[in-house]
């Protein structure tokens, strides 16, 4: 199955991508996919993009399919699904 990711903010360079498309085998949980993303792109972006006990971190904004997910949601992704990881933002 086909999954489009998209790193936005800090995470874009860390990825050094900003998007692509993959292809995984059958359903998986959106905490899953983050794992193998993470491993996938390996350090720096690991420890941007996931937290304690390997779950993406809490402050991450996922969106799946233009629809906001909680970084820690049960999410399983199916085919065609569009997922968008942004990192927090701060100003001043």
């Amino acid at each position: 199955m086909n999954i489009s990711v998209t790193f936005s903010g800090q995470l874009r360079p860390l990825a050094g991508i900003d998007r692509e498309s993959l292809e995984i085998d059958g359903p998986r949980a959106l905490r899953d996919f983050a794992a193998w993303l993470a491993e996938k792109h390996g350090e720096p972006l690991k420890s941007s993009l996931l937290g304690d006990y390997g779950l993406p971190q809490r402050t991450l904004l996922v969106c799946v399919n233009d629809e906001q997910i909680g970084a820690t949601e049960h999410k399983i992704l199916c085919d065609g699904d569009e997922v968008a990881f942004m990192s927090p933002i701060s100003g001043g």
